[in-house]
């Protein structure tokens, strides 16, 4: 039987791992660099939370994650305005109201979800309204 050489420089010793890089693009989801990933992340994150900060990568244009996850919001907020509007009718309020709340924080919960896994992935339902309504929002070229 042959053994296995203690030599470092022998092919059959270890390979160092790869440094860690980005998650693998889905077929039809948007893809970033890392650097734009690790930029925008924690505006993207804040941006669902308090859905003001979503407007400020609308308006700097200057981080792709970042702006895709700010057109989500917008999305969640656009699709989420009239449901308010139902709201001021006393019975459509007691019926809806909890069913609309479920599903704003359930949208909200895939939302953080999506930026804590550096993923542009539509949110469930709303997102693919958001890549149609507002692609012609895109990021500044330098």
């Amino acid at each position: 039987m042959s053994q296995m050489s203690n030599d470092p420089n022998s092919p059959s010793s270890t390979v160092p791992p790869a440094p860690p890089t980005a998650p693998a693009a889905i077929p039809g989801e948007e893809t970033a660099t890392p650097e734009e990933i690790e930029k925008g992340k924690v505006l993207a994150l804040i941006g669902y939370i308090v859905w003001i900060v979503a407007l400020v990568p609308l308006i700097q244009k200057d981080n792709r994650f970042a702006l895709y996850h700010a057109k989500q919001v917008l999305t969640h907020f656009c699709c989420l305005l009239p449901c308010f509007l139902l709201f001021a009718i006393p019975f459509v309020n007691c019926v809806a109201g909890p069913v609309v709340m479920l599903a704003n924080i359930t949208m909200i919960v895939f939302g953080i979800i999506n930026v804590v896994n550096n993923r542009m992935k539509p949110l469930p339902v709303i997102g693919k309204f958001g890549e149609k309504w507002f692609a012609g929002i895109q990021v500044k070229q330098a």
